[in-house]
């Protein structure tokens, strides 16, 4: 099979190789875990038939960098480097696997750059949580010794490698010769990467994501799949409006040849899309950063009113360079605080953790708390919506010198080094529900 050629686009420094081939609307095929994209193309290439197709390896696999970074939203982002490296404005998106949950992120994140979503044998979880028993229910010491078997069928290891093609491809690993067949391909990726990758999947979680997705997606998934149960699609399924699910017949995960299924669902949403007017680019995925000033009101009267005025100017100047410096906006200043929005949850994070510290050098102490839900855009440039009133929430929870985040927060940003301690379940003032929250460690990166 001849490959297209090899073209790099840069994220921050991480070269990610990609390959793009055909013509007409633009397709973005996001793989599994440490799939290359050689591999990914066998199941891409009848899509070029019809379509523009993008496929891509993932940092640390294939001909793409390593990195120090592997976060889930730094992963995520590789698609947007990717897409704008080869001109494309709008994709439609398929995900697969490990990179389902990748696509869902930036398919809420990146609204005006999505048509349409395809995911195929993926989840919003890969681990069992409250609420959600379709994956796999083990401690972290169970699945760190789980990892270690699967990096071991990377590795060549006979015994390794007969339990993870049993798990994944059980169809295929009763072929004959088929494990002789697999001791002679080589891995993606190094053992470090491996780990990397699947530890961070141990805590990713988009299950608040889904109804923040509003183009038509279809969810194929195989009943008997051992890796990733049915219930997960069906959850996907469920959860995002207007999906439509196709369950499809057999036991394997992975797949070495095209998937017709696939191939259908993405031209019927590629086919379709030139008739398509409801385009909601007014609705978006943000994490919504909140801070103000402890005893604000105490210290003006302590100040004065001149002087307290050139120290509120000193800290909206501060608040504007440490959020633009991150990658985020200020929608507004409120007196004595600030709200922000980033595409991000990990530059959110450390945005906030930064702003404690440049605070307290002109002698102020803040609070600060970060949500990351669906917004409204309004015309005036100001933002609305439940995302940034559970925000607001958050942040009335934090003390002096502490940043509190939402669950959601906490779940996108694994792999980033960041460190949380829990800080109760609580109800929110005007929110349906209990919302778990977590205290950032500001001593950490």
């Amino acid at each position: 099979m001849k490959l297209p050629p090899l073209r790099y686009a840069d994220n921050d420094g991480v070269a990610i190789g990609y390959r793009t081939a055909g013509e007409g609307d633009d397709v973005v095929y996001t793989s599994g875990a440490t799939v290359a994209m050689e591999n990914s193309w066998v199941w891409a290439s009848p899509i070029a038939e019809f379509a523009r197709m993008t496929v891509y390896d993932k940092r640390g696999i294939g001909v793409s960098d390593g990195a120090a970074n592997f976060s889930f939203e730094e992963r995520m982002d590789d698609i947007r480097a990717v897409m704008d490296a080869a001109g494309i404005e709008r994709a439609h998106l398929i995900g697969v696997s490990e990179g389902g949950p990748q696509s869902v992120l930036f398919t809420a994140a990146y609204p005006d750059r999505v048509r349409s979503l395809t995911l195929y044998g993926t989840y919003p979880s890969f681990m069992k949580r409250r609420d959600y028993a379709a994956g796999k229910d083990m401690t972290l010491s169970e699945y760190s010794r789980w990892v270690d078997r699967v990096i071991g069928s990377m590795s060549g290891v006979r015994s390794d490698m007969e339990w993870f093609w049993d798990m994944w491809a059980p169809g295929l690993a009763a072929t004959p010769g088929f494990f002789d067949l697999m001791e002679g391909i080589k891995p993606s990726c190094g053992p470090r990467a491996q780990r990397l990758i699947w530890e961070a999947m141990y805590e990713a979680d988009v299950r608040s994501l889904l109804p923040a997705i509003h183009v038509p997606t279809t969810v194929v998934h195989r009943r008997g799949d051992r890796v990733a149960p049915i219930e997960g699609g069906r959850y996907l399924a469920a959860h995002i409006d207007g999906a439509k699910l196709v369950e499809l017949d057999g036991d394997d995960h992975f797949q070495i040849q095209p998937i017709p299924e696939i191939t259908a669902a993405v031209r019927e949403h590629v086919e379709s899309a030139s008739v398509r007017t409801n385009d909601r680019v007014d609705r978006r995925l943000a994490t919504v950063l909140f801070t103000d000033i402890v005893d604000s009101t105490r210290s003006a009267a302590r100040h004065g009113d001149r002087e307290w005025a050139a120290i509120l100017e000193r800290h909206d100047g501060i608040a504007r360079t440490l959020v633009s410096a991150h990658g985020g906006r200020v929608v507004k200043t409120t007196g004595d605080g600030v709200l922000a929005t980033f595409d991000g949850p990990s530059r959110a994070v450390e945005c906030a953790r930064r702003a404690h510290g440049a605070m307290a050098e002109v002698g102020l102490a803040i609070r600060a708390g970060l949500h990351t839900g669906e917004i409204e855009l309004r015309a005036d440039d100001d933002v609305a919506g439940m995302g940034v009133h559970i925000a607001a929430r958050v942040s009335s929870l934090a003390n002096a010198g502490e940043t509190i985040v939402s669950r959601t927060v906490k779940d996108l940003v694994v792999g980033s080094g960041f460190v949380f301690a829990d800080a109760g379940e609580h109800t929110l003032k005007g929110v349906d529900d209990s919302w778990q929250c977590y205290r950032l460690d500001t001593r950490t990166l």
